[in-house]
């Protein structure tokens, strides 16, 4: 059910009435009683709905994994593979990137 804003026309005053969409408009100014409301239009609410599962949305599912031959191995991430940085590249980064030679 939506909120209307009304104002009468005669007195001025202004207030919201919480009416189903098929429900007549008011007329009559709570404050003064006279018949001058006027529906304003006003900037109108809804409900926002946030995540993956909505209707409109369905949930997302991970992308399949590739498939290996028979036989094949999978290979390690490069940040699992066990390998340990040396720490004498760790001295002059610069130089290893450039040449690829490690400075003694």
């Amino acid at each position: 059910m939506p909120t209307y804003e009304y104002q009468c026309g005669d007195c001025g005053h202004e207030f919201e009435a919480f009416q189903s969409m098929s429900a007549e408009r008011l007329r009559e100014c709570p404050r003064c009683g006279r018949p001058a409301l006027v529906r304003l239009i006003g900037m109108g609410a809804a409900a926002i709905v946030r995540g993956t599962s909505t209707p409109c949305h369905p949930p997302r599912r991970p992308p399949r994994a590739k498939r290996r031959k028979k036989g094949e191995k999978r290979e390690k991430p490069w940040y699992r593979s066990g390998d340990r940085i040396n720490p004498d590249v760790l001295k002059d980064p610069d130089h290893y990137i450039h040449t690829g030679e490690i400075k003694r």
